[in-house]
């Protein structure tokens, strides 16, 4: 039994009641939150509060298991089953497809908090109303400096690294597994197989899909709003563009165009070339920067923080925060980056099946799990180590660089965002006396 999909018309190759159905609820979501913004505002703030102070340790448990899940599968006989026929080989070369697996897995987010969280953890005024880094505070670094630096590019890729792929993880491994091996739809649904056999292709199927689509979209709306936002401030601060909400729909509509002829190309073409050119791009970006700022300092820290992450990983992913401020800064953090990771698993992990097929288990999860891992960690440490080197090392003292207060500054629109992801709002945040500079307000461009 298959799902009926549509043969023609607009509906081609679409199941038309699911189409139909996701695209309606997708509506009267935006229609929700545009035309009722403080109802809705005030309705996902307190489902999101709830979300998190009742499933914090859920979140953190599953994550775990699920990291616990791919060591497993390395290590064990079930590495060697292959993610298709028995003389199936890869479709796409090594390259190509660790290309694929980043840009897919990682998107702006990473531009922006490269610099800022870096930069937010190793602050120690706890301007927000909890602890900027309870972690280094625990390990004794509660003071700027080269210890809470390295503290602080811990927990940076600590949520940029091997939890949030493990997810990614399991999500393709299952689509592949089910799609290559059994010869069921590339789908959500058939991850289900095991549990409800034929019934993934009756209203439990389509269901299951839908609440994939939905989460796709959530994932990509935060992603995509967070990252326009600082390319609008960025355009105003290179160019003098205004940064408001026209200049905003329009690099959205761009965005948009381009991830469209990318996609309808196919991925052979579009995507695959598309992969390519931002990884060729971010290594040149990247060794700018590593050659132009404190080389020595940079490697020395990327080899100290990749030590201090390999023993403490484990650690920082079972600890739950048991007191009221570390728990704010937890669930606005951890839980946040967790969700969000869980959040673009339908449409990340959809898209590494699809190009994975004839790869072996272990080949798939060390793939998947460690190259974009070490691919993300030298970005975070280069662009991140090139602000702290220069709050360490500020004229004034450490911190005086005034680069955490451009961190910690208000938002453009004049009430103060907390930087933490989720967006929630606190009081202006406490801050040090900022170095004078004429002639315009500072930006994280005029540092780096």
């Amino acid at each position: 039994m298959v799902t009926e999909l549509a043969q023609g018309g607009f509906f081609q190759g679409m199941h038309r009641g699911m189409t139909i159905t996701s695209a309606l609820l997708v509506l009267a979501f935006v229609l929700f939150t545009g035309f009722g913004s403080e109802t809705a505002g005030m309705l996902f703030g307190a489902t999101r509060a709830w979300i998190e102070s009742t499933f914090s340790g859920y979140y953190l448990i599953t994550v775990m298991l699920l990291l616990t899940v791919c060591a497993f599968i390395v290590l064990s006989r079930y590495g060697s089953v292959r993610l298709g026929p028995d003389d199936s080989r890869p479709e796409f070369s090594n390259f190509a497809w660790f290309s694929m697996l980043l840009s897919a897995g990682i998107g702006i987010g990473i531009l922006f908090f490269g610099v800022a969280e870096p930069i937010f953890y190793l602050d120690d005024t706890g301007g927000f109303g909890y602890p900027n880094n309870p972690h280094a505070d625990m390990a004794g670094a509660t003071a700027i400096g080269h210890e809470r630096a390295i503290d602080a590019l811990r927990v940076t890729v600590f949520h940029w690294g091997l939890h949030g792929w493990a997810i990614y993880v399991i999500v393709g491994m299952s689509l592949a597994y089910f799609a290559y091996r059994k010869g069921l739809p590339l789908a959500l649904r058939s991850a289900l197989y095991p549990f409800i056999g034929e019934r993934i292709f009756g209203p439990l199927g389509h269901l299951f899909d839908i609440l994939g689509v939905l989460g796709c979209v959530f994932g990509v709306a935060t992603s995509l709003g967070l990252g326009v936002s600082q390319m609008a401030v960025g355009l105003e601060r290179l160019v003098g563009i205004g940064s408001g909400l026209p200049t905003q729909l329009i690099l959205i509509a761009l965005i948009s165009v381009i991830s469209i002829l990318s996609a309808v190309t196919g991925v052979r073409r579009g995507i695959r070339i598309i992969s390519e050119m931002n990884i060729w791009t971010s290594l040149f970006v990247v060794g700018v920067f590593l050659i132009g700022g404190p080389t020595l300092w940079l490697i020395t820290a990327f080899g100290e923080t990749l030590l201090d992450y390999a023993i403490n990983f484990i650690p920082m992913g079972l600890w739950f925060a048991d007191e009221p401020a570390t728990e704010t800064w937890q669930q606005g953090w951890t839980i946040f980056y967790w969700g969000w990771w869980l959040a673009w698993a339908p449409f990340v992990g959809l898209f590494i099946a699809r190009i994975s097929k004839g790869r072996t288990l272990r080949e798939f999860v060390l793939g998947v799990l460690l190259v974009p891992t070490l691919i993300i960690f030298v970005w975070l440490i280069i662009f991140g180590g090139n602000a702290m080197y220069q709050e360490l090392n500020a004229s004034g003292g450490p911190g005086s660089a005034g680069i955490i207060e451009l961190v910690n500054a208000p938002s453009q629109a004049g009430d103060h965002a907390e930087l933490t992801p989720r967006g929630t709002r606190h009081p202006a945040p406490k801050t040090r006396p900022a170095p004078e500079r004429p002639g315009r307000a500072l930006s994280f461009i005029d540092y780096l």
